[in-house]
């Protein structure tokens, strides 16, 4: 239903006809539409980084430029009230576009007026991990797919602590899956009565955690772990003392404690393993990180201050640290640094280095959208809008208020104040022609007030 319409070859030519026409005629409503954009696109790639397509933009800006240009040198501009949007139809991805992905969703929205006020809306973003919290905040873990996944450590007469040495064993473990498994520990864990430690899950298939100690003929196993098997991470600590205690911690807190003191040499000679027993068995599923050793008994306190923090020379048993591999090396390392004085470094057979998934997370709550263009439209026209005609967009001005005449008390001078919806104000006196309304160049009607 537009009084005007012309359909022409390129975007200059638009730019051209509007000029014209703005030139020699009053419209109340313009739409131009601007296609050498969508054309470089398909063309070439809709991407920042292609070349034809950021000059097809440039060539837009260009051919807006002169039309502001010419309203701005309308006879009557400084009493008319232009309010301009420009948008874009659509975003792309490589040549095309249409899908559900937000490179193909994404616009923008410009507006320019008296009712607009300056200002640069952007949408809100924000980063989510998979749900995984980490307090140590490594970016990377290595990952163990319980099919002959591990890390060695090897043999050092360290890792010997025989029948009296007091020692104690940390880790950090992300699982969601329990078994009879080793975690990590320097056993053949066919038996809990052979020789060494590990730490596993209850028999046969948890869901508790725990730890077990043997000499070849004694054992001692704490069955009452917590239910860590939640895929989220947790510190396990296990001080062992040797005529006394082995004492179980989960992140921090103490869980349980039982009598190790019958046990005897557990010498295996094997070094350390992370994800399986020393022959290979027992393959565990999940993540492992943060492996500390030490030739000491650590107290319940420093494992709580220190659970979820990486090690460095302020921690109290620091000169007792025989161990500490982090395991967040990733790329395409095939080793596990040892952090300790020992540079004791493991070899990494089968697992993998993973980065958590993490997704951008966009709020369009407060930007404005392609839908509210024709709404702010209608609204700077002051078209009441109908709800059957079911518009999803939002007016980006305020509601219109229209022109307001009111008397002013003053019967001697009889004056007539004028608010328009601009909020500019006027006086007339009676009998005198307020406004004139046009079509095509001539007077149709005149406004008195009486």
């Amino acid at each position: 239903h537009a009084d005007f319409k012309l359909n022409v070859s390129s975007d200059l030519e638009v730019s051209n006809e509007a000029i014209n026409y703005l030139s020699s005629n009053d419209p109340d409503c313009m739409f131009l539409h601007f296609d050498d954009v969508d054309h470089a696109g398909h063309s070439d790639g809709f991407s920042p980084n292609v070349s034809q397509y950021i000059t097809a933009i440039e060539g837009v800006d260009d051919c807006i430029s002169p039309i502001m240009q010419a309203i701005s040198q309308r006879p009557n501009y400084n009493h008319e009230d232009w309010l301009i949007l420009i948008t874009t139809d659509h975003g792309g991805l490589g040549t095309s576009h249409g899908g559900n992905s937000i490179e193909e969703q994404n616009v923008f929205v410009i507006a320019s007026g008296n009712t607009i006020t300056q200002e640069v809306i952007r949408k809100d973003s924000s980063i989510i991990f998979d749900s995984v919290y980490n307090c140590l905040a490594d970016t990377v873990e290595l990952q163990f797919d319980g099919d002959d996944d591990y890390v060695q450590i090897p043999s050092n007469p360290i890792y010997n602590f025989g029948s009296t040495q007091d020692f104690t064993v940390e880790c950090r473990v992300r699982t969601n899956t329990t078994g009879d498994v080793a975690i990590i520990g320097n056993k053949d864990w066919v038996s809990g009565s052979n020789t060494g430690f590990v730490f596993s899950f209850k028999y046969p298939a948890g869901p508790e955690w725990k730890v077990n100690i043997g000499d070849g003929t004694n054992r001692a196993d704490i069955n009452t772990g917590g239910l860590i098997a939640d895929n989220q991470w947790h510190t396990l600590s296990v001080s062992f003392d040797r005529d006394g205690y082995m004492k179980m911690y989960e992140d921090g807190q103490l869980v349980d404690s039982a009598d190790i003191s019958s046990i005897g040499d557990i010498t295996t000679n094997a070094g350390l393993f992370f994800g399986t027993d020393i022959n290979q068995g027992f393959d565990f599923m999940g993540s492992i990180a943060e492996v500390r050793v030490w030739n000491t008994l650590i107290n319940m306190q420093t494992i709580q201050n220190w659970n979820c923090n990486h090690l460095d020379n302020s921690h109290p048993n620091y000169n007792n640290l025989i161990g500490y591999w982090k395991l967040n090396e990733g790329g395409n390392a095939n080793q596990v640094v040892d952090y300790s004085t020992n540079n004791n470094n493991g070899n990494i057979s089968g697992a993998l280095w993973h980065s958590p998934d993490s997704t951008w997370v966009y709020d369009y709550n407060n930007t404005p959208r392609i839908a509210d263009v024709p709404v702010t439209a209608l609204t700077h026209l002051c078209v009441q809008i109908d709800n059957n005609w079911q518009l999803d967009g939002i007016s980006l001005i305020p509601d219109c208020i229209g022109t307001n005449i009111e008397g002013i008390n003053n019967k001697t001078s009889r004056l007539i104040k004028i608010t328009d919806i601009l909020g500019r104000e006027t006086h007339q006196q009676s009998n005198k022609i307020l406004f004139y309304i046009y079509e095509n160049g001539e007077v149709e009607k005149k406004i008195y007030i009486e």
